[in-house]
Parts: C-alpha cells; sequence; structure tokens
C-alpha cells in the first residue's frame, strides 16, 4: 500500500497533467487483470 501511494506522489510532482493519464491507464490496467485472473479461474473450473 505504501509503494502504491509513494508512486502518484512522485507522478504529482512531474505534472498534474501526467497524473491523470496515468491513473486512466491504472485503471483499465488493474481491471484487466482481474478480469483475466476471473477468466483463467472458469476456464480451470470447467476444465
Amino acid at each position: 500500500m505504501a509503494h502504491s501511494t509513494i508512486s502518484p506522489g512522485s507522478a504529482t510532482t512531474t505534472g498534474a497533467g501526467n497524473t491523470k493519464p496515468s491513473i486512466a491507464v491504472n485503471n483499465p490496467a488493474d481491471i484487466s487483470v482481474i478480469v483475466i485472473y476471473f477468466v483463467v479461474v472458469l476456464a480451470v473450473g470447467i476444465w
């Protein structure tokens, strides 16, 4: 948790404009990881 807090902090120091795209990229990445994990679990369960 602390590492996640530090990364956005450093991104904020670089610029507010850069922070918004970073957040926009991170959220779909997190969602895609959850979706892929869910699909893998379903595939293993069916198999």
